[in-house]
């Protein structure tokens, strides 16, 4: 086993095990937000690539799902963030120790790239959007 207690080992020994797994703040939750982006990303200019190109997809159709994937996208980083902000503040009581500072280090490391990955959801949509032809 892990005698250090890093990211590997869990967050410390003097937590129980189900402790740690109820208040959440695990390392894979910093991923939740570039792969929501990364996809939307994908999937964005993939239908602008099929509406340009006369395929089966029009303009007008490309525009209604990407605002459709826009908002989905929102939604889970909205999600993703609500749960960050709760593992952030956590109990009042709850005394510092050092596995609660790192639940709050990798809370608000997920809420930053949350709202990273909002901005630039918006920024990958508002060209489809706002533009009149594929030139």
């Amino acid at each position: 086993m892990n005698r250090r207690g890093d990211i590997h080992g869990g967050f410390s020994t003097d937590e129980p095990s189900q402790d740690r797994h109820r208040r959440g703040g695990r390392p894979r939750h910093l991923l939740v937000a570039p792969l929501v982006w990364g996809l939307h990303f994908g999937f964005v200019y993939g239908a602008s690539a099929l509406a340009c190109s006369e395929r089966a997809l029009g303009l007008g159709t490309a525009r209604v799902l990407v605002a459709l994937a826009s908002a989905i996208a929102l939604a889970l980083l909205a999600w993703a963030s609500a749960n960050a902000w709760r593992l952030r503040r956590g109990p009042a009581a709850e005394p510092e120790t050092p596995a609660r500072r790192q639940r709050r280090f990798l809370a608000t490391t997920t809420l930053s790239t949350s709202a990273l990955a909002a901005v630039a959801v918006v920024f990958d949509t508002l060209p489809v959007l706002v533009s009149a032809s594929c030139s």
